[in-house]
């Protein structure tokens, strides 16, 4: 949050100034409420959605990647050079990591990486969208990162209503649940009394990287869907 702050004090700090094309009209510390918010939010999505290996960082990049393109379809735009820039660090930055973070990971990213990664997205989103007083400006950040909202505000809607602490951990989130069904998948016609210890390995290393796989289709498939929006 005290990064968030520092990021958007003074008059000309980033700040989320329009929704759904109509801009706010909101007194200034009402903007940096709200920019806190998102930016503080989208970093703990990231965090929360690190929980196997090179999902967070795979995921940024797509995310990345879906920012670059939008600010290369609309150049004339303020903004967008910044956005462009931002965007292309970031991208970069994972292209030399994700090798080394995927599965099975020789480098991990820790609570501080995934926080960053959220953080940087947060930022370039409101740097290159929310400014816009476009329709674009508030459709097109969520949808390019619908998947760790989405886990997010599932996880927490879940731990209400079950009447536990909204940031108690827990084994439901979208990843989790994919890599059982995965794993309950692969083994339906191998009995485990039958299983070697070696198939029990092989199948539980095929079912973590086929659900890292499936969650970058499901966030390359919004990304796709917010380029074509922000056309």
């Amino acid at each position: 949050m005290a990064a968030a702050t520092v990021l958007l004090s003074g008059p000309g700090g980033v700040r989320i100034t329009a929704f759904f094309g109509h801009p706010l009209g909101l007194p200034g510390w009402a903007e940096v409420a709200i920019t806190v918010l998102w930016i503080v939010g989208i970093a703990n999505t990231f965090n929360w959605i690190d929980g196997l290996d090179g999902l967070a960082s795979g995921v940024a990049g797509i995310s990345a990647l879906a920012f670059l393109t939008l600010a290369l379809l609309h150049p004339a735009l303020p903004y967008s050079a910044l956005t462009a820039t931002l965007s292309v660090v970031l991208v970069g930055s994972l292209l030399g990591f994700l090798p080394y973070n995927f599965f099975p990971a020789r480098i991990f990213i820790g609570d501080g990486g995934a926080f960053s990664l959220g953080y940087m997205l947060a930022v370039i989103s409101v740097v290159g969208l929310f400014k816009q007083a476009a329709v674009i400006s508030f459709v097109v950040p969520i949808t390019v990162l619908a998947l760790p909202i989405f886990d997010t505000a599932f996880a927490i809607i879940r731990r209400i209503v079950r009447g536990q602490s909204p940031v108690a951990p827990d084994n439901k989130h979208i990843h989790h649940r994919m890599l059982a069904l995965l794993n309950r998948a692969y083994r339906e016609h191998l009995p485990s009394e039958q299983l070697t210890r070696i198939e029990e390995k092989f199948i539980q290393r095929r079912a973590h990287r086929d659900t890292v796989l499936w969650l970058y289709g499901v966030c390359a498939a919004c990304a796709l869907v917010a380029i074509w929006l922000g056309r």
